[in-house]
């Protein structure tokens, strides 16, 4: 039996506390998404939410419901950006579950009806 594996963390630099304290001031949560859930969940979601928007299939996801958003109905764009995120994520060689494509989609709308999100200068 060999000894355990000991990972070891790099010391909190105190710019690096600060930044992430500022990103999190950052974020944006309307007032409709805060009324449902209060203040510290819907802002803890949001960042979660921005963090997620953020990884590769996220980025998919959030520029496939921009590019459908002006579709007729919603079971359209539903459709369409599932496709999109799913064809993304094939080439990229990410291999996805379709509840987690729903999720992001679900996530990115959110986004893009602004319930939440960091503010573009």
């Amino acid at each position: 039996m060999g000894t355990p594996a000991r990972i070891v963390t790099p010391p909190n630099h105190w710019y690096s506390s600060a930044l992430h304290f500022f990103h999190h001031i950052g974020v944006y949560v309307s007032d409709a998404f805060v009324s449902l859930f209060g203040m510290d969940a819907a802002h803890t979601f949001a960042v979660g939410a921005e963090s997620l928007l953020k990884s590769k299939l996220g980025v998919l996801a959030w520029e496939a419901v921009q590019e459908v958003e002006n579709m007729a109905s919603g079971a359209e764009k539903n459709v369409a950006a599932f496709a999109k995120i799913a064809a993304g994520a094939k080439a990229a060689g990410l291999e996805v579950k379709d509840s987690l494509i729903r999720l992001l989609i679900e996530v990115a709308v959110s986004r893009l009806k602004g319930l939440f999100g960091t503010p573009t200068v």
